[in-house]
């Protein structure tokens, strides 16, 4: 009879990516409310940028209360985000005490989490048969999957923030020889723009690059395991 070898390979590594995807997220690792609520507030202020952007354009808002207000969105977002990083890392302190040595003040989101997802998939990595004569096809396979896919979806949006580089280049520079420009307004301008586009960098990841950075993740992981005695 048949044996469906590439199949059940296959198949594995598909369920090693889910599981690490799924089992091992940062929700399901450290399910804090109050940090949970900081990211929920930080897509709320997001939008107030968006809609404070529009009325300036379309509504022609008066030059002090859009820099007071951009100002406030840049304040407000760095804030949550201190926040969300210290209601993640006091619950990982307390919950998780076998780690505690990885779990320091600063970076200790890769710190811990990475051993922390390490050992368990190796864990399930040994449950499905795979040895470490296995790890190097494995990162081979994850990492052609996920180059194919970051291709087809990274391209679009390089040549749109090449074109918009250029524009936001040419705005500056016709304001500043005009004279009409205010330095303020565009180092606040500017923070807000900073600030909206991490977030955006981390929505559009999530949200169409979610498949390609699984198989980073894994990859990521193989080599860890692949270091093990």
């Amino acid at each position: 009879m048949l044996r469906h070898q590439a199949r059940e390979f296959l198949d594995n590594v598909e369920f090693l990516v889910e599981y690490l995807d799924k089992n091992l997220a940062d929700y399901k690792i450290m399910p804090d409310r109050k940090a949970r609520g900081c990211l929920i507030l930080i897509a709320f202020v997001a939008l107030i940028f968006l809609i404070v952007t529009s009325m300036r354009d379309i509504f022609k808002v008066n030059i002090l209360f859009y820099d007071l207000s951009m100002f406030g969105i840049t304040v407000a977002v760095v804030i949550l985000m201190g926040l969300h990083y210290f209601f993640s890392y006091t619950y990982a302190k307390k919950v998780y005490r076998s780690y505690r040595s990885h779990i320091t003040c600063f970076n200790f989101l890769d710190d811990f989490l990475i051993p922390f997802r390490a050992d368990y998939i190796n864990k399930k990595f040994i449950e499905l048969g795979f040895t470490k004569d296995n790890i190097d096809d494995l990162i081979n396979y994850c990492e052609s999957k996920s180059n194919r896919k970051s291709e087809l979806l990274w391209n679009p949006i390089l040549i749109i923030s090449t074109i918009l580089l250029s524009v936001w280049g040419e705005f500056i520079g016709k304001n500043i020889s005009e004279g009409t420009t205010n330095v303020l307004a565009f180092i606040i301008l500017g923070l807000g723009i900073w600030v909206f586009v991490i977030y955006f960098n981390y929505v559009y990841k999530s949200l169409f690059l979610f498949k390609a950075r699984k198989y980073r993740k894994l990859i990521q992981m193989l080599k860890i395991i692949k270091m093990l005695p």
